[in-house]
């Protein structure tokens, strides 16, 4: 988790320092949220973000995000997609890796044409691989 160190100055003047300063930790909900409040309270964006490190657009997002679900929204997020266009069908998974462990010289386009003549029959076109790799999964 990100952890914030902000430096608090007792005196407006930052260039001469006569008190010591004092490091403030904060986890990145705590930022999140005192940033929230700020804006809630009347200080600009551009402010906050500048304050905070962060881009407008980042506080943007904290407060919609504060809006539809409190402080436990700012936590952070996985940015994981929740699922996958792209990734094949577990059945043509497991036989392009057998075919991989049963011929580890063969290239992409030798496996390709061996999983598709396995797995799908030669009465249908072989011409789109990933429209043939679902059906072929889905008559599993």
């Amino acid at each position: 988790m990100a952890v914030a160190t902000f430096a608090v100055k007792h005196e407006p003047d930052f260039h001469t320092i006569s008190t010591p300063s004092v490091l403030v930790e904060l986890k990145a909900v705590e930022q999140r949220y005192r940033a929230v409040i700020d804006v809630l309270d009347g200080m600009s964006v551009t402010d906050v973000a500048r304050r905070n490190g962060v881009s407008r657009q980042s506080v943007h997002a904290w407060l919609r995000r504060y809006a539809d679900g409190g402080m436990a929204a700012l936590a952070d997020k996985s940015s994981r997609p929740e699922t996958s266009p792209h990734q094949m069908p577990p059945v043509v998974e497991a036989r392009v890796v057998a075919l991989r462990r049963e011929h580890p010289r063969w290239g992409p386009r030798s496996i390709r044409t061996m999983t598709i003549t396995t797995l799908i029959p030669s009465s249908r076109d072989q011409g789109t691989c990933p429209f043939l790799m679902k059906s072929a999964a889905a008559s599993q």
